[in-house]
C-alpha cells in the first residue's frame, strides 16, 4: 500500500471511529442521561434493547465517515487547497451536515425495507420529533462536523505522524531516533525577490512548495519545517529510505523542469532547489508551551545543512554524505568530492554528489 493510499485511508478510519462514537453518545445522552431530550415509550424501549440501535449507530458511522472520505477528496481540488483554513474547515463541515442528511434517509430507508423500525403509535411518534430532540440533534451534529474537519485539518496543518505523538505526550521526555534529513533551498532566491518583489516572490515559493507537497506522501517523508525559501523533509530510517530522498529529488526536479512554462509566464523563470543530506541520530523533542511542536536537534541535521549550503560553491545540485551514500542500492550516479570541511564542524566530510 503506497504513502498517499494509506493516508487517506488511515483519515477514512479515524472519520468512521469518530462518528459512530459521536452517534453513541448522542443516543446515550438522549434517552438515558441526565440531560434526556426523549421520553421513552414502550415501543421506542423495546427497541434499544433488542439491539436493532446499536447495528443502526454502526451503520451511520461507517457510512458518514465513507462520505467524509468522498467530501475531503473532493475539497482537496487545487483551486480549494489555497483557500484559508478557516474557510475549508467551515465547507466540510457542512458538506458532512449535508452528508447526515442523505445518510439519515439512506439508514430510514434501509431499516424501513427491513421492518425493523421501532413500533410506535401515533403520538409517541410524535414525541420523538419533537422540536427540543430536533434543535438538540441538529446541534450536535453541526458540532461533530465542524470538529471532526478542524482535527482533521489540524492533522494536515502539522503533518502526517505529528497530531498524536503531541496529544499522547510521546515526545514530552526527549529522545533518540535514527533519521535521514534532506534539506532543500530555491536557488538564486535573493535575484528572484529584487526582481518579482516580495508578494510575488512568496507566490512562487508558495506554488514550488505545493509541487513538492504533491510528491512527499508517495516518498513516505515527513515535512519537518518550512524556512524561508527552503523545506526540511525526514524520514524515520529504515531499509530504502536513501532511495526514497533520491527520487524525491529527482521527482521535484523534474516537475519543476516540466512545468517550466508555466512558471516563467508567471514568474519568468523556471525555479530549482539545491538540496543536502545526512544520516544519522537526532534527539527528538516536544518543545514551547505557547506554540507546540515536536523539533529535532542533534549533528545529522547541521551537516545536511552544511551540505546544502556547499552546493553553490561545488557547483552540485545535491550533496550527501557516506552515510547516506553507503546505503543507496546505484551509487553509480555519484560522485565523491573527497572529505570537506563545513563551516561548523571539526571533523572533515566525505560527499558525495549527484551527477
Amino acid at each position: 500500500m503506497s504513502a498517499r493510499v494509506r493516508f487517506y485511508a488511515q483519515e477514512t478510519l479515524i472519520a468512521i471511529a469518530a462518528w459512530t462514537v459521536f452517534a453513541f453518545l448522542y443516543w446515550w445522552v438522549a434517552f438515558y442521561g441526565p440531560g434526556k431530550v426523549v421520553t421513552l415509550s414502550p415501543g421506542l424501549t423495546a427497541y434499544l434493547e433488542s439491539g436493532g440501535v446499536q447495528f443502526e449507530i454502526l451503520l451511520d458511522g461507517v457510512l458518514l465517515g465513507l462520505f467524509y472520505s468522498v467530501i475531503h477528496y473532493l475539497t482537496e481540488r487545487p483551486f480549494l487547497r489555497k483557500r484559508p483554513f478557516g474557510q475549508v474547515v467551515v465547507l466540510k463541515a457542512g458538506l458532512q451536515l449535508l452528508a447526515l442528511g442523505l445518510v439519515g434517509g439512506l439508514v430510514y430507508s434501509v431499516f424501513s425495507g427491513m421492518n425493523a423500525l421501532p413500533q410506535m403509535s401515533p403520538r409517541e411518534a410524535e414525541g420523538l420529533v419533537s422540536g427540543r430532540f430536533v434543535f438538540s440533534l441538529l446541534a450536535w451534529l453541526g458540532f461533530c462536523a465542524f470538529l471532526l474537519s478542524f482535527l482533521l485539518e489540524m492533522r494536515r496543518k502539522l503533518g502526517p505522524g505529528v497530531l498524536l505523538p503531541l496529544m499522547t505526550g510521546k515526545y514530552f521526555q526527549p529522545r533518540e531516533e535514527e533519521r535521514l534529513f534532506l534539506f532543500l533551498d530555491l536557488k538564486d532566491s535573493t535575484s528572484h525577490t529584487e526582481r518579482l518583489g516580495h508578494r510575488r516572490y512568496s507566490q512562487l515559493i508558495r506554488s514550488c512548495y505545493d509541487d513538492l507537497c504533491d510528491l512527499v506522501m508517495d516518498s513516505e517523508a515527513e515535512i519537518y519545517q518550512y524556512v524561508g525559501d527552503g523545506v526540511v523533509l525526514s524520514w524515520l530510517a529504515k531499509e530504502g529510505v536513501e532511495d526514497q530522498c533520491l527520487q524525491l529529488f529527482e521527482r521535484f526536479h523534474r516537475k519543476l523542469q516540466t512545468r517550466g512554462d508555466e512558471y516563467r509566464s508567471r514568474f519568468e523563470v523556471t525555479p530549482g532547489f539545491r538540496g543536502g543530506a545526512d544520516r544519522g541520530i537526532a534527539t527528538v523533542t516536544e518543545v514551547g508551551y505557547v506554540k507546540r511542536e515536536i523539533a529535532y536537534h542533534g549533528d545529522v541535521l547541521n551537516t545536511a545543512a552544511r551540505l546544502e549550503a556547499s552546493c553553490k560553491s561545488l557547483g552540485a545540485e545535491l550533496l550527501i554524505s557516506e552515510s547516506v551514500f553507503l546505503n543507496l542500492a546505484d551509487r553509480s550516479r555519484f560522485t565523491a568530492r573527497g572529505e570537506l570541511e563545513l563551516r561548523g564542524k571539526q571533523k572533515l566530510v566525505q560527499v558525495y554528489s549527484l551527477s
